[in-house]
């Protein structure tokens, strides 16, 4: 079964070089294993564990006790505490401030796959393509901690700083931007008076 694949692609803007990046994933793990293994092929790159930060998301707006546990494997430990979530650990307060936004807007990880629109909810269907881009000034993989960003419809694309593991696995370092919201998805009011 084909999980993902990456495309690159290479602007060059003036003084800024934007490196994008694009990539997909066939369908939303439905266990912790399956995460896992996801976990493991894409975030060999930063864009690749963000990905995996905003599958987390995903996941946690359609089963909270499972996403959770995918957040807390997303996250690096800078913001896990002790815990019971995940093998001894938890996401840390602060996190947890920004986790439990998604329980009023449910709608705000989908917004973030190529094809979600405002008036259609951010409704998207597999397979999911997250678009990614770079700086001049993002920094190098080479050093350890990557600064990408996210696109998302209506809005600047989103900073994700990642930073890698000593397994070399990247895990999302700051990633509070992309728990501030976008544009609430447009209602139908059904008016029968």
């Amino acid at each position: 079964m084909k999980i993902w694949k990456t495309v690159v692609f290479f602007f060059v803007l003036g003084v800024f070089s934007l490196q994008a990046k694009s990539v997909v994933v066939e369908n939303l793990p439905s266990t912790i294993d399956e995460f896992l293994v996801l976990r493991d092929k894409l975030s060999v790159t930063p864009e690749g564990g963000a990905a995996v930060l905003i599958v987390a998301m995903q996941i946690y707006t359609r089963n909270e006790k499972l996403g959770l546990q995918c957040l807390t494997i997303s996250l690096d430990n800078s913001s896990l505490q002790k815990g019971n979530t995940y093998k001894g650990y938890t996401p840390a307060q602060p996190a947890m401030f920004l986790i439990k936004q998604l329980d009023n807007r449910k709608y705000l990880p989908d917004a973030y796959a190529k094809g979600a629109k405002w008036e259609n909810g951010y409704a998207v269907n597999p397979p999911f393509e997250y678009e990614f881009s770079r700086q001049k000034n993002s920094g190098l993989d080479e050093e350890g901690k990557v600064k990408v960003f996210v696109a998302t419809p209506g809005v600047r694309a989103r900073p994700v700083t990642m930073a890698r593991n000593n397994k070399g696995v990247w895990k999302a370092f700051e990633f509070s931007s992309v728990f501030v919201g976008v544009r609430a998805p447009q209602q139908n009011k059904n008016d029968d008076l």
